[in-house]
């Protein structure tokens, strides 16, 4: 789910195709977005932890992904 929801977000940010890293991606997200890079990481490190999240875990994991991905839809 992660590297879906990593790359929607990519291309939300118009930065094309190919996988980014997650420094790449958190600087065109701050760029863009104007919003902290804490939010963007918050997510990328939670999700990178590798461990099972839980129901409720994986229900708030996507929707803090929804609110950033609000904020970097396409002009």
């Amino acid at each position: 789910v992660g590297s879906s929801e990593k790359m929607q977000l990519q291309q939300a940010l118009g930065l094309g195709p190919i996988p980014l890293e997650s420094q790449t991606l958190v600087q065109a997200w701050v760029q863009q977005t104007g919003r902290s890079p804490a939010e963007l990481e918050q997510v990328l490190r939670q999700r990178s932890q590798k461990r099972r999240m839980s129901d409720k875990d994986l229900s708030i994991w996507l929707a803090k992904w929804k609110s950033i991905r609000s904020y970097a839809k396409p002009d």
